[in-house]
């Protein structure tokens, strides 16, 4: 399988996003294609950067929908609103997509914002907060057990930043910050806690067991475009020719014995 513009998690196996804009359904358990979600016609090839469930970012800087024939409203609320705001002001325009498991769809714009659209609910507006003042590169979001809501981002200042959607509060220092940029984020929830794993510009793959701020680094042969963590726990590795996947217990290991 070739390397991916995007990954995300669905209820019906791995969508990777690939370099011709088309949406593949991959099994995360052998790899295989198990089939492809419609996108509009209107996507050329090489146009999407990322995707959430549901939602592609093109190059552009427009969103638009994928999958199903009756997307959720909050979606279709989503699209129009980010397209129309980024014709009035490119400033707006989205930068980046995420989302996870039983959680909201979270656009990044150019201007730091970062907006939640929640698609159990009537659309209206999204929860917005500003964690950067340059463009948000990289998001993810996950709901802990018994926890609140997080939404974590980079962006181009090298930072990587946590939000506790349920209080509204945003960490007063970064996660993480380097001279780099934040290519990729992927979050999962553990029996420890949830860990983040984020991708660099300068190939380098961390991962934070964020209750305890613990850190493990691995070099990676090559520029790392995405980041997805499956149900089992696996983190899948896309780079612009490959797609690895890593079992994360030996690296929970590693981290707790680092704590130790």
């Amino acid at each position: 399988m070739s390397g991916a513009r995007s990954l995300t998690p669905t209820q019906r196996g791995l969508a990777l996003t690939d370099a011709l804009a088309r949406v593949l359904l991959i099994d995360p358990g052998t790899g295989a294609r198990s089939g492809q979600v419609p996108t509009e016609p209107s996507l050329r090839a090489d146009a999407c950067t990322t995707a959430a469930d549901g939602l592609l970012l093109a190059d552009s800087g427009t969103l638009h929908l994928a999958g199903a024939d009756t997307p959720p409203a909050a979606l279709t609320a989503a699209t129009a609103r980010h397209n129309h705001r980024a014709l009035t002001d490119p400033g707006t325009r989205p930068t980046a997509l995420g989302s996870g498991p039983d959680t909201p769809v979270a656009v990044g714009t150019a201007d730091g914002h970062v907006h939640l659209w929640f698609l159990d609910r009537p659309p209206a507006k999204p929860i917005v907060y500003r964690p950067h003042d340059l463009p948000v590169t990289a998001i993810t979001v996950v709901r802990p057990a018994g926890g609140p809501l997080l939404t974590l981002t980079g962006a181009l200042d090298g930072t990587v930043r946590l939000w506790d959607a349920q209080t509204g509060h945003v960490m007063p220092v970064p996660v993480e910050q380097r001279a780099a940029v934040p290519a990729a984020l992927a979050a999962t929830d553990t029996p420890d806690g949830p860990v983040l794993a984020v991708a660099w510009s300068d190939q380098r793959l961390h991962l934070w067991h964020l209750p305890s701020g613990r850190l493990s680094g691995i070099p990676w042969p090559g520029p790392v475009e995405a980041l997805a963590f499956t149900p089992d726990r696996t983190l899948h590795v896309a780079t612009p020719t490959t797609l690895t996947a890593i079992t994360l217990q030996p690296l929970l290991s590693d981290l707790s014995s680092r704590g130790a």
